[in-house]
């Protein structure tokens, strides 16, 4: 943050100084600092979105470092899981059931989603955290991430 408004301070300092010497300026170098400053804006916000998930997870004791060792490597199955998370967090009752009882309600998932009992227990870590990114309105980006 200190940096961003640090390079744009000092720009529009230049700014100032060359407008009263009446030199033509290039107006890509505002559109490019734009650009930069929404892609700064972008990143704090995905690592604020991170920390949040980190937090969340950590009630289920898992970290992102189990979500990565343990994330299917066949496009099918993750497809399959992310469909399954889809239809789960549309479902109130399962999600507060789920943060309620920091437990996967698997009687209940098996109910709503096509997907069999060894695959969810196979798949709990990733799953819960799929349910919680398509459930929390915070986690925006990282949901636009996996879709």
């Amino acid at each position: 943050y200190y940096c961003k408004m640090l390079i744009k301070r000092r720009l529009i300092d230049y700014f100032r100084k060359s407008s009263r010497s009446e030199v033509p300026i290039d107006t890509s170098v505002f559109e490019n600092t734009l650009q930069y400053e929404n892609n700064i804006d972008e990143q704090l916000d995905r690592t604020h979105q991170i920390r949040i998930l980190k937090d969340v997870l950590m009630q289920f004791d898992i970290s992102i470092g189990d979500l990565a060792s343990n994330s299917p490597k066949h496009r099918d199955t993750r497809e399959k899981l992310i469909n399954t998370a889809k239809e789960v967090s549309i479902e109130k009752d399962i999600v507060n059931k789920l943060l309620r009882n920091n437990l996967l309600p698997i009687k209940e998932i098996l109910l709503i989603a096509d997907i069999s009992r060894r695959m969810l227990e196979e798949w709990r870590k990733y799953i819960i955290a799929l349910i919680i990114i398509f459930s929390d309105k915070r986690l925006d980006s990282i949901r636009d991430f996996i879709l």
